[in-house]
């Protein structure tokens, strides 16, 4: 049976009790659980450098900006990941609240 935990979510016993054992302040749980169904920043992308020519990560860099709601290309900055050196950054319009 799911329990009602923050009225976020209906979450299973067993992962109620995880969370509370790897959260023990209830304070820090509430404010994961208020987080958790904001979309994200950012998407991340990952680009076959060894499969893809350039030109075709440059369209696909554009492709993703105009899907990505902005009003110009140009005001979306994607960015390389700073640990993956095949994965690209774009960031995402929508509410964080």
């Amino acid at each position: 049976m799911a329990v009602a935990f923050s009225s976020h979510f209906l979450l299973q016993p067993s992962v109620t009790q995880r969370l509370q054992e790897q959260f023990p302040s209830p304070q820090m749980l509430e404010a994961l659980l208020r987080t958790l169904p904001l979309p994200p920043s950012m998407t991340c992308v990952r680009v076959a450098a060894g499969h893809t020519h350039c030109q075709a990560a440059a369209t696909l860099q554009e492709h993703l900006c105009q899907s990505a709601a902005f009003d110009n290309a140009r005001d979306c900055v994607t960015m390389d990941h700073p640990q993956l050196p095949d994965v690209l950054l774009v960031p995402v319009l929508g509410p964080r609240t």
